[in-house]
């Protein structure tokens, strides 16, 4: 089964995903866009991943990578973190 990993940070760290994705979405528009995709996700056939990242364990990830903050390498990083996640079944 494909599956489709998407990054929900906690909600008390949602301004500084703002900050590091440069969106203006708010929490509710964003948790109304995640769970819109990953509903279209699962009708297709896919498992949706929700990787729990804090902004922080986010920076570290790229720093460790020595990726720039862009959106294609923070997806990299949520697609790998999805897929651990879903070998080991467990949350990130």
């Amino acid at each position: 089964m494909n599956s489709l990993a998407l990054w929900m940070p906690p909600e008390e760290d949602f301004h500084r995903w703002r900050e590091l994705t440069n969106n203006d979405f708010t929490l509710a528009e964003y948790k109304e866009q995640i769970d819109a995709l990953a509903k279209s996700a699962e009708d297709m056939g896919y498992q949706v991943v929700v990787v729990r990242w804090t902004v922080e364990r986010m920076r570290e990830a790229l720093q460790a990578r020595e990726f720039d903050n862009t959106t294609e390498n923070r997806a990299v990083l949520i697609s790998e973190a999805g897929a651990d996640q879903e070998i080991n079944n467990d949350e990130c």
